[in-house]
């Protein structure tokens, strides 16, 4: 079980005018979780459950009661060992979530009011998907595999819109159904007792609709390839890492994108059992890229440029 209470004021403030506004913001939030778990033969089966509440209060300039949701999240699924290698799994689980006081402000530090004083909430409603899942765990000397498929039917999602508020943080809009499936899949491998490759995949398949339109979610790029080399000799270790990344949208309307790009990284490590020292060079081909951007109101078009070739030192002492 778990409880607890947070409290902060938020005030605004301008050197020639002053205090512009105060407000304070209260959550409160308690949870219950259990599980089960019964093994028969090569089955496992498991279940487990959550409860959650959770409110909010605000005290500003502007009235707003108190908000308040409650979740009950099960989960359920079976594993089927069959090898002693190889683990089959499929589960079920339906999970909901409530907005963070930027999605209900729609990026405002103090609360908003429409034309007739009231409370404008932008993105009030709670999110709830149902998750199914289907996978593979393949374990032996020198390999580790693992595949996932994966179908998440959301009500209600919270999604990003790809605008940003007077905060600076990015924005979100409630969507009333959108679906997310795709597989993911991990491969480590000792190729021999110096060489390791490290491979993590992700693709998937994403859809909003709502009314008569369908469209992609903003910034959900359909592929991500992240492959790792590493050599380790004694206490030396020498990596290469590569990573690509499909086009990805950054508006509703699926008309402004992000580019795909590739990059290198690499990194040089030397350890002992009291400190930690690390090389990283970044961006090695000094690929011209971004990773997230905006579209004005009027149409303008604005981009986070990422760092180009870049180099940087680590240092970890451990008592």
């Amino acid at each position: 079980m778990h409880a607890n209470t947070y409290q902060r004021r938020h005030t605004g403030s301008e050197l020639a005018l002053g205090q512009l506004y105060q407000n304070t913001g209260r959550k409160r939030e308690a949870s219950a979780f259990t599980k089960l778990e019964y093994e028969v033969q090569r089955f496992t089966l498991f279940a487990d459950v959550q409860g959650r509440t959770v409110a909010f209060d605000y005290s500003g300039s502007v009235p707003l009661g108190t908000l308040d949701w409650q979740f009950f999240n099960p989960k359920a699924g079976v594993s089927f060992a069959a090898t002693d290698r190889a683990t089959l799994y499929y589960s079920l689980g339906r999970t909901g979530r409530e907005p963070t006081r930027n999605d209900l402000f729609g990026g405002s530090d103090d609360l908003l009011a429409d034309a007739d004083g009231k409370a404008l909430l932008t993105s009030p409603k709670a999110e709830y998907v149902l998750d199914q899942e289907l996978g593979l765990r393949y374990r032996r000397t020198g390999l580790e595999l693992g595949v996932n498929a994966y179908y998440m039917d959301f009500k209600n999602e919270i999604v990003l819109n790809g605008k940003f508020g007077p905060n600076g943080l990015a924005l979100t809009n409630n969507v009333k159904s959108s679906v997310r499936t795709g597989l993911e899949a991990t491969a480590r491998w000792q190729a021999s007792r110096h060489f390791f490759l490290l491979n993590n995949s992700a693709f998937n398949y994403s859809r909003i609709r709502e009314q008569s339109e369908k469209f992609r979610p903003v910034l959900t790029p359909a592929l991500i390839l992240n492959q790792e080399a590493t050599y380790q000799a004694g206490p030396w270790a020498f990596t290469l890492n590569g990573r690509y990344q499909s086009r990805s949208f950054i508006d509703f309307a699926n008309s402004a994108t992000i580019g795909e790009y590739a990059l290198l990284n690499a990194r040089v490590q030397f350890s002992t059992c009291h400190y930690q020292l690390t090389a990283f060079a970044n961006n090695l081909t000094d690929t011209k890229y971004f990773n997230n951007g905006s579209v004005e109101l009027d149409g303008t078009r604005k981009y986070f440029v990422q760092a180009p070739r870049n180099y940087y030192l680590s240092f970890q002492y451990i008592f």
